[in-house]
């Protein structure tokens, strides 16, 4: 899996460490992390519970909601995720989304409501799990 650091108190993977750490800087605020929940897939229950934040399990973000953040774009390193299966980014004033967002291969949920997207990249044709 290689080397872990950690993010706030929880240890991830390096590379998704850093990712949180950049989203943070761009959000102007740390991100919480949510306790896991029995079914990472229950969406509903993810989101009723928490406004903005991360689950992860086994040291990587299974899951991410940063809807009704400032947020004009997601960072390249979005595409470390490599667990991700839940992101929620609605809301958020996102105006362009990475290529790299196409290597998540685990995403089932993905949800970019009311933004400013004038387009996705063709690389979400990526995503076979949505």
């Amino acid at each position: 899996m290689g080397k872990e650091k950690y993010y706030k108190d929880t240890l991830l993977v390096e590379s998704e460490c850093e990712c949180l750490r950049e989203l943070e800087s761009l959000l102007g605020e740390p991100i919480p992390r949510a306790e896991p929940l029995p079914n990472p897939r229950s969406w509903e229950n993810f989101a009723s519970k928490l406004k903005f934040g991360f689950i992860a399990k086994n040291n990587q973000v299974l899951a991410l909601d940063l809807h009704d953040k400032h947020l004009t774009k997601l960072p390249d390193s979005i595409g470390d995720l490599k667990q991700l299966e839940i992101l929620h980014a609605y809301d958020t004033k996102l105006e362009q989304i990475p290529s790299i967002i196409g290597n998540l291969s685990r995403l089932t949920v993905l949800n970019l409501n009311s933004n400013r997207l004038k387009a996705l990249p063709k690389e979400i044709g990526n995503l076979q799990s949505l």
